[in-house]
């Protein structure tokens, strides 16, 4: 995700929380580190199966070894819920949206990010066997660390029902709002110039399939990536 659109949804955040102190914070599936700041007081819970991404976390004020598809997080404790790139990776992501809807607070948010399987990046990801992935995460992204515990790339299931689409009307029936909704895609990114000719390459490949795609499908496969946010 760009900085500018990482920047701009910061500033709506830092907006919505402008007023509030000493807010608890869930990070879901909370990995070594968060995504975002906060710059009122907050206690940070993270949550995470991996006990060595817990440990390399610094960011967070308590952390909790467990699954957030059947952990069982106490009913209506959060005032802010941030699930950052996970819900792709979760074979019944459906039990961890409910997890969320009994912990979130009453006027609380929820913050959910990942890709947008309706869309070329989303279907490849979703359909490409997971050796591919490590081999992309080692050749293309030039990540040294791969596949040893903790670390990325994690298995990818991205459900159907994580279309934006079907999640806006799931939590909807649960009575939230949408309160924030942006997409963004991969091809915007500013990290492909700085790698190998072959990412350089394999992105033009990517732009030009992306519009292609576009128009067959008569605008349904949209941008990579996006962020949601609900208030209950």
């Amino acid at each position: 995700m760009e900085n500018k659109e990482m920047e701009k949804f910061q500033n709506w955040l830092d907006e919505q929380l402008r007023n509030k102190r000493k807010i608890l914070v869930l990070e879901a599936g909370c990995g070594s580190a968060s995504h975002l700041s906060f710059k009122n007081e907050a206690y940070i819970v993270g949550i995470d199966i991996s006990k060595e991404q817990l440990l390399r976390n610094k960011q967070i004020n308590e952390a909790i070894l467990g699954d957030i598809q059947d952990y069982r997080l106490p009913s209506e404790k959060f005032d802010l819920i941030i699930c950052w790139a996970v819900l792709e990776h979760l074979l019944y992501p459906e039990k961890a949206l409910y997890n969320f809807i009994n912990a979130i607070k009453k006027d609380g948010l929820i913050v959910l990010a990942l890709p947008n399987v309706l869309s070329i990046k989303g279907l490849v990801t979703k359909y490409t066997p997971f050796f591919i992935h490590k081999l992309y995460y080692k050749k293309i992204m030039g990540r040294k660390i791969v596949g040893k515990e903790g670390y990325g790339p994690f298995r990818t299931y991205l459900k159907f029902l994580l279309a934006p689409k079907i999640l806006k009307s799931y939590f909807e029936k649960h009575g939230f709002t949408i309160e924030y909704y942006e997409t963004m895609d991969i091809s915007n990114s500013i990290w492909w110039k700085e790698k190998s000719q072959i990412a350089r390459f394999l992105m033009n490949i990517y732009r030009g399939l992306k519009e292609i795609m576009r128009i067959v499908s008569f605008g349904k496969l949209g941008d990579s990536d996006f962020i949601l946010v609900l208030k209950k």
